[in-house]
């Protein structure tokens, strides 16, 4: 089904608004081309700003709510239509694309009470039909959503996506020939749709029109090359055809495309082990129990292809973990008795039997759901290939730069903390201005001290020299807080965290009352504490044995834990100064969730986004940590906070825990 896609090609029919002010009808228009050419983060800026100068102008929480929209954060954009129907409830454009999200947020009876406001407001708009028929068809009333579809049709006939949507409606009513018939329309309006191609190959699949349906998925894939499920679905129509060097061509494709689709590894070692290629086989069951630790059936295939190979003892490790993940899985117990049969184990193996049984029994009497009544089935054949998984989406690519961010592979971790560090530019960092610390820059240094969580590289020989300099400057006495405070910067941004430390210690010696100096000795032992346990985190370990170091790659030492008892105090000492300095609220929180210790950092980073609220930092971090406490409704709330104010990774932490 069409549906992101969908809500660009709707955007170009709404009607550009007038606006009285012309700085704000620039922002708006500069706001709709980025949208138009999927510059989404873009687009939320130019709205932001436009809501700071006018919180009432209904169009820009709109628009700003189709951006979110696309970059997946949908709870986000419901939010803004909200805002946008408070504002004008005669928008009929507002009910629409609200009713498309709720669909998206699985409250479809929202979503069709949203699309009937919208209708009674424009009945005339064939976009409106083609929603409800999409929403009618996740609820599977396939009819319904054909009539939909019908309406749209006589309302404008040009329109490809009822066409596709109305041959996917057929399609699940097992009209195959009706559903070619509305894909073929649909590439005469639009030769260039590689949806329609697809769809048509899909259902020529399904009346095993086999070479109708390569041709097709041929044509799809020149339209978009970078599509990696097209590549996906042919493979699986090479593979009916049993022409699976091709098949396994394909599968090799979508590795290329996207290296973390767990589905095409799985299905590329189903094929690999019906041509006996065994290892490999084994190889990609491997892969897939990284990506996927909980598939129960990448161990369960994988403990097989070791049976063939007459390795007992893998397969019964393997049929071991799939039991683990599934206790109820009787196949995995008759099949593990086998193993153990085979090496002589047969106590082991009436044992398993007997598991397997009482479990078949107990289904049979309490009837269960049919998920457990396949996994008990001694009959099922799970070395099946898949045909579908959410492993896929339009937008693979992985060198994805704007647009949809949230398709970007990057590793989820905590926004840093913040340090306050300095330039030579005396140039001041707007996005991070703070008072107290413009302060700092009214030394004798002409240094601009600033603060910020983005980590610079430092030039060692370039730190040196400046260590230097201040270490011979006779004028600057040696009783000058700053000075040493200074070289406290200086010798952490060269890891030499004692010397670091030693000077901030100097500096609140002379100024109890340093709270930049506490609150950058923090970080210094924080760094130290981040870079001791990364060293220990080696396994090749240097133990001293009288005068002698020997590198010992086998001796398992324990590891030590260090605390942050230290680093916590500093960052009280700084609070106790300035209890409204939110930065020390925001370290305070990460050393928490470093510690474990996450009710504690949650509430820290409540107080700084109190005492700031376009705090985006810690919209983030608050966020993370509430989804990984399992709050995911107020965690995604943060997030998608987080992404409106600027943070880029939270729409990626939004696709993946909060769709």
């Amino acid at each position: 089904m069409q549906r992101v896609k969908f809500l660009i090609i709707l955007f170009l029919f709404i009607p550009l608004l007038s606006f009285s002010q012309l700085d704000i009808a620039h922002y708006i228009g500069v706001g709709r081309y980025e949208l138009f050419h999927e510059n989404y983060t873009e687009a939320i800026k130019r709205f932001n700003a436009v809501i700071k100068v006018k919180p009432d102008l209904f169009a820009s929480y709109f628009y700003r709510g189709i951006a979110k929209y696309n970059l997946g954060d949908f709870t986000g954009a419901d939010s803004d239509f909200n805002t946008t129907i408070k504002i004008n409830p005669y928008f009929s454009n507002a009910y629409h694309f609200r009713g498309i999200t709720q669909d998206r947020l699985h409250n479809y009876d929202s979503a069709l009470e949203d699309y009937k406001k919208a209708l009674n407001l424009d009945p005339t708009n064939p976009n409106i039909f083609i929603s409800r028929g999409i929403t009618k068809m996740i609820l599977k009333k396939y009819k319904e959503a054909i009539t939909n579809f019908d309406n749209a049709v006589k309302l404008k006939s040009t329109i490809p996506g009822a066409y596709i949507n109305r041959g996917v409606a057929k399609h699940y009513l097992k009209d195959y020939k009706g559903a070619i018939v509305d894909y073929t329309e649909a590439i005469k309006l639009n030769n260039y749709s590689s949806e329609a191609y697809s769809r048509r190959a899909f259902t020529k699949t399904e009346l095993k029109n086999y070479d109708g349906a390569i041709s097709d998925y041929d044509y799809a894939i020149k339209l978009d090359a970078h599509n990696s499920l097209l590549y996906f679905s042919r493979g699986i129509v090479y593979y009916k055809m049993k022409n699976y060097d091709k098949a396994i061509d394909d599968y090799n494709k979508v590795i290329d495309i996207d290296p973390d689709n767990a589905l095409t590894f799985y299905n590329r070692a189903i094929v690999e082990t019906e041509i006996g290629d065994y290892n490999k086989a084994i190889d990609d069951y491997d892969k897939v129990s990284q990506l996927k630790p909980q598939n129960v059936l990448s161990y369960y295939n994988k403990a097989g292809v070791k049976f063939e190979m007459k390795n007992y003892k893998g397969a019964i490790r393997d049929y071991s973990t799939a039991i683990e993940i599934f206790p109820d899985f009787a196949a995995a117990y008759l099949n593990r008795a086998s193993a153990k049969r085979e090496i002589n184990d047969f106590e082991g193996a009436i044992e398993d039997h007997n598991i397997a049984m009482s479990k078949i029994d107990e289904y049979r009497k309490n009837k269960k759901d049919s998920l457990f009544e396949s996994y008990i089935d001694t009959s099922s054949k799970y070395s099946k290939i898949v045909e579908f998984d959410d492993d896929f989406n339009s937008f693979s690519n992985s060198d994805v730069v704007d647009g949809r961010i949230q398709n970007k592979k990057i590793v989820i971790d905590l926004e840093p903390i913040f340090i306050i560090s300095y330039n030579d530019t005396l140039k001041l960092n707007s996005e991070y201005y703070n008072n107290q610390i413009q302060d700092l820059n009214k030394n004798e240094y002409k240094t601009n001290f600033y603060i910020s969580n983005k980590i610079k590289d430092a030039d060692v020989m370039a730190v040196h020299s400046k260590l230097d300099s201040v270490n011979n400057d006779k004028k600057i006495s040696t009783g000058n807080d700053y000075k040493y405070f200074y070289k406290g910067i200086l010798n952490g941004e060269i890891h030499n965290f004692n010397l670091s430390i030693t000077m901030y210690d100097k500096a609140i010696n002379i100024n109890r009352d340093f709270l930049f100096a506490y609150f950058n000795r923090a970080n210094i032992r924080s760094e130290m504490i981040d870079y001791i346990n990364a060293i220990d985190d080696y396994t090749k370990v240097i133990k001293i044995q009288g005068s002698v170091a020997t590198l010992n790659n086998k001796e398992k030492t324990e590891k030590k834990i260090y605390d942050y008892n230290d680093v916590i105090n500093d960052y009280n000492a700084v609070i106790d100064l300035d209890p409204e300095f939110y930065y020390a609220y925001f370290n305070r929180a990460n050393i928490r969730c470093k510690s474990k210790d996450y009710s504690g950092a949650v509430a820290d980073y409540t107080k700084a986004i109190e005492l700031e609220k376009d705090f985006k930092e810690a919209y983030f971090n608050r966020g993370l940590t509430l989804i990984y406490l399992k709050d995911t409704k107020k965690g995604c709330s943060d997030m998608s906070k987080a992404g409106e104010l600027g943070v880029d990774n939270a729409y990626n932490v939004i696709k993946r825990y909060c769709n």
